[in-house]
């Protein structure tokens, strides 16, 4: 799966995906750190990757977005629990 992971994700979550075989770049990786959500969004689009994120400010996305847009937001919460406490 191609993925992009935002960059509320660190590098552990970056190195668990990539090791289960994903194709997977990071907004930090790419120097978009703090771009716009619409910038994200149009990028992700682009490279037809799937954003990752944690960030909750993105969940009324999917009501907002043109029908032939494809796009997944994840909240991976007991992942990143899971990563914390390792």
């Amino acid at each position: 799966m191609k993925l992009k992971l935002d960059e509320n994700l660190g590098i552990r979550c970056t190195n668990l995906l990539r090791s289960a075989d994903h194709d997977v770049t990071t907004v930090a990786e790419q120097n978009l750190c703090s771009s716009t959500d619409k910038k994200l969004l149009e990028t992700s689009k682009a490279e037809k990757r799937c954003l990752v994120t944690f960030d909750l400010k993105h969940r009324p996305f999917p009501a907002s977005l043109p029908r032939n847009f494809s796009l997944m937001v994840l909240l991976l919460l007991s992942l990143l629990q899971d990563l914390k406490e390792n």
